[in-house]
């Protein structure tokens, strides 16, 4: 019964505090676009002064199956990765509206467990 108690607050705590794989927890807003000959497309733009009038600045992923964000959790540490480090979207945001196109068939943002961090084998 100790354990129950002890460990209940522990994984609140934890759900509380992890990082969302969602475009809004990384503070932008998903749009989706339906097109006969395209499919499905997807892109993602930054909600921080949304409703101002900004530049537009478009930014495509590279080629490859990774997802546009990635949270990489190793031992009791984590690390966000992405086409354009994370932090770097707030400090642009401020100036232009940033677009992100995402890949078809391609999540926006995955979780990946490893034992040691080594961006080079993710």
């Amino acid at each position: 019964m100790r354990k129950t108690i002890f460990l209940i607050p522990l994984l609140l705590i934890q759900n509380v505090f992890a990082q969302g794989v969602e475009p809004e927890d990384w503070g932008l807003k998903a749009f989706h676009i339906k097109d006969e000959q395209l499919g499905e497309i997807n892109f993602y733009v930054t909600e921080q002064g949304i409703d101002q009038e900004k530049p537009l600045l478009f930014l495509v992923q590279g080629s490859g199956g990774l997802p546009t964000m990635i949270f990489v959790q190793y031992g009791e540490s984590s690390r966000k990765l992405g086409t354009v480090p994370p932090d770097l979207i707030k400090s642009f945001s401020d100036r232009f509206h940033i677009a992100y196109l995402g890949k078809v068939g391609t999540p926006f943002c995955d979780t990946v467990k490893v034992e040691k961090f080594n961006p080079m084998h993710i």
